[in-house]
């Protein structure tokens, strides 16, 4: 969940008026689900022009599940977020997500058809991990999830798109934003707002 990220970031002192969301996601994680990673980009969903815009924004995740697992007294994932900020104007940025796009809308699904015996097909594993990408072109989504030894042309994607926005963006101030999620952790399912500052909580 942590990994994840909120699909809103809120800035603190106007919560629910102010808030970028996510636009295009990447997700990865190995072979083994010990190490997960996002990558997520967020522009201005305020819908107030007299007020201007607010820059756009990436959240960088990463999680290492088994050292977490080696301290059992732990009450909290020690995963790792970033929060960086960029101009309006991005044109690296920009050129990278619609490259991007226009790589995803290609024809890359194997049919299955219904999974009725428990038949999911076979997956070339690999040792590259596995990826999810959501991208939002307008109105439109487009979402993919695979395994990366069976879509090699995308196993430089997460590295290159990190690296355009580490190279682009200026830290945020923790406290000037809080991540906005639809539950919280102590919950199963969608219940109560949960809003989160990225600080630790006890147990």
């Amino acid at each position: 969940m942590l990994v994840r990220g909120p699909d809103t970031i809120h800035e603190s002192e106007n919560v629910g008026n102010s808030y970028v969301e996510a636009s295009t996601s990447l997700y990865w994680n190995d072979a083994s689900f010990g190490h997960f990673r996002s990558c997520r980009i967020y522009c201005d969903a305020c819908g107030d022009n007299d007020a201007g815009y607010l820059r756009p924004m990436a959240r960088i995740a990463e999680w290492d599940r088994p050292s977490d697992m080696e301290t059992p007294e732990l009450s909290w994932p020690n995963v790792k977020i970033r929060l960086l900020s960029f101009g309006l104007d991005c044109p690296s940025l920009q050129a990278e997500i619609e490259s991007l796009q226009k790589q995803l809308d290609t024809s890359m699904l194997s049919s299955y058809g219904l999974p009725t015996r428990r038949d999911f097909g076979d997956a070339e594993l690999g040792t590259h991990g596995k990826l999810r990408i959501d991208s939002g072109a307008g109105w439109q989504t487009i979402t993919r999830d695979f395994w990366l030894g069976e879509s090699t042309q995308f196993l430089n994607t997460f590295d290159s798109l990190q690296s355009i926005v580490d190279n682009l963006g200026m830290p945020v101030d923790d406290y000037d934003w809080v991540e906005r999620y639809d539950h919280s952790p102590e919950q199963l399912a969608a219940g109560h707002r949960w809003d989160w500052d990225r600080k630790p909580r006890s147990a």
